[in-house]
């Protein structure tokens, strides 16, 4: 753990998301990245 890092400060190294049978990639890549602009958003506030 970083301790000269903003106490707000959040990093995210990798995220997987199981996509249901036959989704699009990109799709799931998009679902995804909303995903994460969400949870962003909650820790920030």
């Amino acid at each position: 753990m970083d301790h000269n890092a903003m106490e707000d400060e959040v990093e995210i190294d990798h995220l997987t998301v199981e996509l249901p049978e036959g989704e699009d990639p990109l799709a799931g890549q998009a679902m995804a990245q909303q995903l994460i602009r969400q949870l962003a958003a909650l820790l920030v506030e």
